[in-house]
């Protein structure tokens, strides 16, 4: 039942985010996204760039933000709430251009983080490129740790999760 294994991931993510204090986390790395959204797209690609991420709040409000008319890759997961346009913010992906490219990714982040967490929130963050960081935090909110967050949610698989892991 993949809604429902869909669900269960992020109702799990949600239930660590308020066990743990955090309002959101942020999501770059593909395996956490994957968890997250289930919606994959070049994976080892943007294992090397963050070219492709997801914010999930404590709220339950999913946002993945994907290379642009790819929407139809999270169509199928009624779990994304939003679907954004990625804005590439590394010098790999921006050029001379990546500061500006990285001030347009935060305004873009610290909207969607505004929509769903209180002023000066605690988010998780699992990996970012430093400049994505430090935005964050100038903006007024507290960064921790999202690696912890993600495997404390993967470590107990619904039954759902094992029979997709049994099937061949």
């Amino acid at each position: 039942d993949l809604p429902a294994m869909r669900q269960y991931r992020v109702n799990r993510i949600v239930a660590q985010l308020n066990e743990l204090g955090y309002d959101g986390i942020v999501l770059f790395d593909p395996l956490n996204v994957r968890y997250a959204t289930d919606s994959t797209n070049m994976q080892l690609w943007v294992m090397h760039n963050g070219a492709r991420y997801a914010f999930v709040g404590a709220d339950g409000h999913v946002c993945i933000w994907d290379y642009e008319n790819c929407e139809f890759l999270s169509g199928h997961s009624h779990v994304v709430n939003e679907v954004r346009p990625a804005i590439g913010s590394t010098f790999f992906l921006g050029g001379n251009r990546w500061e500006e490219q990285a001030r347009r990714w935060s305004d873009d982040m610290l909207d969607v983080i505004g929509e769903h967490c209180q002023p000066g929130a605690k988010i998780a963050i699992d990996q970012c490129h430093r400049t994505g960081y430090t935005m964050i935090e100038a903006a007024g909110y507290t960064i921790g740790e999202g690696g912890e967050v993600m495997e404390l949610a993967r470590r107990i698989k619904s039954p759902d999760e094992i029979k997709a892991m049994r099937c061949v």
